[in-house]
């Protein structure tokens, strides 16, 4: 017991406990986290990164270089890539892209 003349238990509070949360990891910091799981080719970073970027409404070819050159990625190789995985036939491709330009997932 603590020092509690009448043999009651005290009753503990929880009010000086303070709780924090930890924000949720921001855009990039998933994109980092998925470059650093995904292995050292870049080409398969550049695929993976840039069906989040799709996947997250960042479709254009423009803004998904844009996104993976912040990355530290070459937006020429990150084209490149988009180029050669862009078109209407799911065996080969992984993305189509409208009249609009913008990138859609396949399948």
């Amino acid at each position: 017991m603590l020092n509690n003349p009448n043999g009651a238990t005290p009753r503990l509070s929880a009010a000086h406990i303070k709780v924090s949360r930890k924000p949720a990891p921001t855009f990039f910091e998933r994109l980092k986290a998925l470059v650093a799981d995904c292995g050292t080719n870049r080409n398969d970073q550049v695929i993976v990164l840039a069906t989040a970027c799709i996947g997250e409404g960042i479709d254009t070819t423009k803004h998904i270089c844009e996104v993976l050159a912040h990355l530290g990625f070459k937006t020429a190789h990150v084209a490149m890539i988009l180029k050669t995985n862009t078109g209407g036939n799911p065996d080969r491709h992984l993305w189509s892209k409208d009249a609009a330009g913008r990138h859609r997932l396949l399948g």
